[in-house]
């Protein structure tokens, strides 16, 4: 008994010791990715998302709050965007979205039409995609999740 006890112990540690390692490896592989997203990724930008709504890419949600601008560091690749009005009453509308494409660094900007409920391009000109792109050479700009 107190030998089996032992060898659990000392796995135990070293199954610790291993798990911590593998942590840190793991952090450090995050900042890493992080950083190259934040050069390389794709931005996300969503004009005029009321309060409240969900918006999300892939297997990520987000209510919207009053800082809200879009999703930046978005993987190049085929994502998912969904997203989802909410009634006064509070009561979240089916989801609704679609695929995209993203390239590296590439900056699309939708906005938000009330009178239909759903995202469009309508009004959004390359100026405004411009604006956006040099804020984010400049490392200004809104807010992104």
């Amino acid at each position: 008994n107190k030998f089996n006890w032992q060898i659990a112990s000392t796995f135990s540690v070293r199954h610790m010791r291993q798990y911590s390692i593998a942590a840190s490896l793991r952090m450090e592989m995050q900042a890493g990715v992080a950083r190259r997203l934040f050069a390389e990724g794709a931005v996300l930008v969503l004009v005029d998302v009321p309060e409240r709504a969900e918006v999300g890419i892939d297997y990520n949600c987000w209510t919207v709050g009053p800082r809200f601008r879009g999703i930046k560091m978005i993987p190049p690749g085929f994502h998912f965007v969904f997203y989802s009005a909410v009634s006064r009453q509070g009561q979240p509308a089916p989801r609704t979205g679609f695929f995209h494409f993203f390239q590296s660094q590439e900056v699309l900007v939708k906005r938000w039409d009330p009178r239909i409920e759903d995202l469009t391009e309508e009004g959004i000109t390359a100026q405004t995609v411009e604006r956006v792109r040099a804020g984010r050479e400049e490392g200004s700009g809104c807010t992104l999740h």
